[in-house]
């Protein structure tokens, strides 16, 4: 349902019929994805208070599932309709063939035509996909197909994050956490790589809880859900390897620490090797490639955020145009913000309340891993003049304190819970509680149902404004913004030498000899991504 949400809402965007380029036009499109959403939220609505009211337990219970599901399908559906709209008259990709989408475009056309890749240490996964895309539904036309990858990745984003949540959560939880903390990961230029760490953090969690109880499993489930967590980590690494390495010191010392060594190693030693080997097999000569190959591959790539504190990454800005000021932005405690104070304090709730939980255990190895990372690369830019793409911790960061702000909240509603039951509810004749007069039967609210569409409520709206925000920033602008990437995807000549439809006064940059055509090249932006 997430999924069907989504891409069918992204799809929907494309009957938005609007100058992309005329800002009354930008704003009249948004606006029309905003009342869009807000109709099927409504719709979502109505649909639980009759569950609520007509059906059983578990009818409701899959309404409330199915609505969660439509909730996070729209969560990003809406940013990459706003990319639908943004790029209408233009086939060409976010930033046309100028960059890393030219690169990969680039690296695409040429394994279509047999060729190998020049990275070695780029993850293969997308340019193989991307190649596959172009030759099935784009005629080889690898620049085309990347505009589809770019607007589809970025519609599964939240479907991802809540499914990958559920296995840690209920709906609506894995919906507020798992959904919310996604956001600052939204990125339509390059969906692909975000899209990976937002499912990466809960499934190497969940590895982490059942590393702990493998003893009490038997053998056959050991050795399937060891092999079904080296599939998807597998998956994973080929598609983006950085979140890996980013977190590989925390996630395996953590594994050591949580390892049955005196009852049930044998055990938990079968659940590993299950899960390494087709790790290993989907994975291996890539990460074979990686280590013998990475340390020579030096990325002197400097841009805007390797100039800025290091320790600060509560907003990422990444190597994308624009207008600055003063950043990082002021903080009201030494330099330090309300925003950061709120995470620092979900951080101690989240420890005082679940420090012995797998999940816990697991957020804060990833930050923690990620952290010293950050700064070991920082530490020796200078000496070794390398970047070594140390600036992209700031999203993982940025993603865990968020995770470790929604666990705070619900390890703390858990224990308010707990302590209401016991000395509240307990003490409590039901017998004696009268109905307000003033509530007729016909509008009762039933158990559960107003918390549930309240909670929902709440989220259409912040997912909504949060999702217009982003769409609003890759919307076409002719100056120094994020905006101008997709500006020069209208300005660029098409493959067959017309002008896009709203190109500027009907004349465009001529394209030349199209990327997939070109003879495979490397640069430092691809390696970058």
């Amino acid at each position: 349902m997430a999924v069907l949400t989504a891409v069918v809402f992204a799809v929907w965007a494309r009957n938005i019929r609007v100058n992309p380029i005329n800002r009354i036009g930008q704003v009249s499109g948004l606006a029309m994805l905003q009342l869009r959403m807000t109709l099927i939220a409504l719709l979502v609505i109505a649909a639980l208070v009759i569950a609520y009211r007509r059906f059983g337990p578990d009818l409701q219970a899959l309404f409330v599932r199915l609505s969660c599901a439509v909730v996070a399908g729209l969560a990003t559906g809406f940013v990459a309709g706003g990319t639908t709209i943004g790029l209408r008259g233009t086939p060409w990709p976010i930033n046309g063939v100028g960059g890393d989408v030219g690169t990969l475009a680039n690296w695409a056309g040429a394994i279509n035509r047999g060729e190998s890749i020049p990275s070695g240490v780029y993850p293969p996964l997308f340019p193989e996909l991307l190649a596959l895309w172009a030759k099935v539904f784009r005629h080889g036309n690898t620049s085309y197909a990347l505009q589809d990858l770019q607007i589809l990745i970025m519609a599964l984003i939240g479907p991802a994050a809540y499914l990958a949540w559920r296995l840690w959560f209920q709906p609506l939880w894995a919906l507020a956490i798992g959904v919310t903390s996604s956001i600052p990961l939204y990125e339509p230029v390059k969906p692909y790589t975000t899209i990976v760490l937002v499912v990466f953090v809960p499934i190497i969690a969940k590895f982490i809880q059942v590393l702990r109880r493998s003893p009490q499993m038997t053998t056959r489930d050991r050795v399937t859900t060891g092999a079904a967590f080296g599939v998807m980590l597998g998956v994973m690494v080929i598609a983006y390897s950085g979140w890996f390495v980013w977190s590989a010191a925390g996630v395996l010392v953590t594994c050591l620490l949580v390892l049955p060594w005196k009852r049930g190693f044998k055990a938990a030693m079968v659940f590993v090797v299950a899960t390494i080997i087709p790790f290993l097999i989907i994975g291996g000569l890539y990460i074979k490639d990686l280590l013998l190959k990475g340390g020579g591959e030096k990325d002197d790539y400097f841009y805007f955020d390797t100039k800025v504190d290091p320790a600060y990454f509560l907003m990422w800005r990444g190597d994308s145009p624009g207008e600055v000021g003063m950043w990082p932005p002021p903080g009201e405690l030494g330099g330090v913000g309300v925003f950061m104070l709120i995470l620092l304090l979900g951080l101690a709730v989240a420890l005082a309340l679940g420090m012995r939980r797998s999940l816990v255990l697991a957020l804060v190895a990833c930050l923690a891993s990620s952290w010293l990372m950050r700064f070991w690369f920082a530490s020796h830019m200078f000496q070794d003049q390398a970047v070594q793409l140390y600036p992209r911790t700031s999203i993982e960061l940025a993603y865990v304190m968020l995770l470790l702000v929604g666990v705070a909240v619900h390890l703390s509603a858990q224990r308010l819970k707990s302590l209401w039951n016991r000395f509240v509810v307990h003490r409590t004749d039901p017998a004696t509680e009268a109905e307000p007069k003033h509530v007729g039967a016909r509008w009762r609210t039933t158990p559960g149902m107003a918390s549930t569409i309240g909670a929902l409520a709440a989220m259409v709206l912040l997912f909504g404004t949060a999702a217009s925000s982003v769409a609003d920033d890759i919307m076409p602008v002719d100056d120094s913004s994020i905006g101008s990437l997709t500006y020069r995807s209208h300005q660029l000549q098409k493959a067959g030498g017309e002008c896009p439809r709203y190109a500027n006064k009907h004349k465009c940059q001529r394209l030349g000899t199209p990327p997939w055509k070109l003879p495979v090249r490397n640069t430092p932006g691809a390696n970058n991504g």
